[in-house]
C-alpha cells in the first residue's frame, strides 16, 4: 500500500481482543522521522493519511461496524470542525487533503488480491 498505520492496527487489534488499552496524557514520545523541510512532512502525513484509509477499508470491508463507526466520525469532523476566520482556509485545505488521501488508502488496499490483505 505505500502506507503505515501498523500503530493504529496494533492498538485497535488489541482492543477488540479484550485488552485494556489507556490513553496517558503524560507520555511524551520522541519520534524523529528525520524530515527538516515542509514537503518532508508533507509526505510523511500524506503516508499516515493513506495508512488510515487503508486501515479504515480493511476492517470495514470485513463488517466492522466500529470501525465503520469510526470513519464515519473522522469523515464528519473533517467537514463539520468549525474554525477561527484566521485559520479557516489553511484548515479547509488540510481537511480536504486527509480526506482524499483517506480515499487514496482505502482503494489502494481493496484493490490488493484477497490472499494479499491478510497479510496486512
Amino acid at each position: 500500500i505505500g502506507a503505515a498505520a501498523e500503530d493504529a492496527d496494533f492498538s485497535y487489534r488489541a482492543l477488540k481482543g479484550g485488552h485494556a488499552v489507556r490513553y496517558s496524557p503524560n507520555i511524551i514520545t520522541y519520534h524523529n522521522h528525520g524530515r527538516v523541510n515542509k514537503d518532508q512532512i508533507k509526505r510523511l502525513f500524506r503516508s499516515y493519511f493513506i495508512g488510515n484509509g487503508a486501515l479504515f477499508a480493511k476492517y470495514i470491508s470485513r463488517g466492522d461496524r466500529n470501525m465503520l463507526r469510526m470513519f464515519y466520525w473522522e469523515l464528519r469532523g473533517i467537514f463539520k470542525k468549525k474554525m477561527d476566520e484566521d485559520q479557516a482556509k489553511l484548515r479547509r485545505r488540510i481537511r480536504k487533503t486527509k480526506y482524499w488521501y483517506y480515499l487514496l488508502g482505502a482503494i489502494r488496499y481493496l484493490k490488493l488480491p484477497v490472499d494479499e490483505r491478510r497479510q496486512y
